[in-house]
C-alpha cells in the first residue's frame, strides 16, 4: 500500500507474511478493490485511506492511522480472552499513546497528521487540546487526562531532561508483567507471552545491529535495549 501511496518501489523489504500474501495483497492495491480482505482489514484500510486525503496524501498520516487501527483491533481480540490478557493490551496501548504523543510532539509533526494515533482512546480530546503548548504547560492540563497511566508518563517525559527515557521505563514494565506467563502451558498468557519474547529478540538484535552499524556506543545501547524478560 506504501508503495502504490507514494510511488515508490522496494522490493524484499517486505515484513513477515500473516494469512494475507505479499502476492495477493499487490493485485488487490493496485486496483484498489479490497472485498476479499477480512473484515477488520477492510475497516482499517479504510480509516487510514481517509487520514491519507484528508491530510493532503500524507504516508506518514496513513502509516499512523493504521498502526493505531491495529492497536485498536489487538484490544478487541484481548477482551474476548482473559482479564489479565486485557490488562496488558491496555497498559501496552496507554503506554504507546503516551509515546506517540510525545515523540511527535518533540519531532513537530502537525496534529493533522499524528491525530489518527489517538483514535478511540478516552483522552483523545483532551491531548489534541494539550498537543500545541509546550512541555512546560502540560501540567495544569494533565488533570484532566482519565487514563491514568497516560497521565503519569506525561507529566514524567514533561519533568525529564530525556523525555524518552519513561516512556522506555514503562514499556519494560508493561512487559514484565507477563514474565510469570511462562509457566502457566497451555493457555493463552502462555502463547502471548512465548510470541511477545520472541519479536522482543528480534527487535533487540535489529536494534543492536542497526546501532552497530552507525557505530553508537555500546552504553547508550544499552539504554535502548528492551530487556524486561532478561
Amino acid at each position: 500500500m506504501l508503495q502504490k501511496l507514494t510511488g515508490k518501489t522496494v522490493e524484499g523489504l517486505y515484513g513477515p507474511e500473516g494469512s494475507i500474501s505479499v502476492a495477493s495483497l499487490a493485485p488487490m492495491t493496485e486496483a484498489m478493490r479490497f472485498d476479499s480482505l477480512p473484515k477488520p482489514l477492510t475497516l482499517s484500510l479504510e480509516k487510514a485511506l481517509v487520514a491519507y486525503y484528508e491530510t493532503g496524501k500524507d504516508a506518514q498520516a496513513f502509516e499512523i492511522s493504521l498502526d493505531r487501527q491495529k492497536s485498536l483491533r489487538m484490544l478487541e481480540i484481548a477482551a474476548a480472552a482473559t482479564d489479565q490478557v486485557l490488562a496488558y493490551y491496555q497498559n501496552a496501548d496507554d503506554a504507546a499513546i503516551a509515546e506517540a504523543f510525545v515523540r511527535s510532539h518533540i519531532a513537530r509533526v502537525p496534529w493533522e497528521t499524528v491525530q489518527g494515533a489517538f483514535a478511540g482512546h478516552a483522552d483523545a480530546s483532551r491531548l489534541k487540546e494539550m498537543y500545541p503548548l509546550k512541555q512546560a504547560e502540560w501540567g495544569g492540563r494533565l488533570a484532566s487526562i482519565s487514563r491514568e497511566p497516560v497521565r503519569s508518563l506525561l507529566s514524567a517525559a514533561a519533568a525529564a531532561s530525556d523525555p524518552a527515557a519513561p516512556l522506555l521505563a514503562q514499556k519494560r514494565r508493561v512487559l514484565t508483567v507477563m514474565k510469570d506467563w511462562r509457566y502457566r502451558p497451555p493457555s493463552f498468557e502462555y502463547a502471548l507471552y512465548y510470541v511477545t519474547r520472541t519479536l522482543a529478540d528480534l527487535a533487540n538484535l535489529r536494534l543492536v545491529l542497526v546501532c552497530k552499524l552507525n557505530r553508537i556506543a555500546d552504553a547508550e545501547i544499552g539504554k535502548r535495549v528492551i530487556d524486561a524478560f532478561v
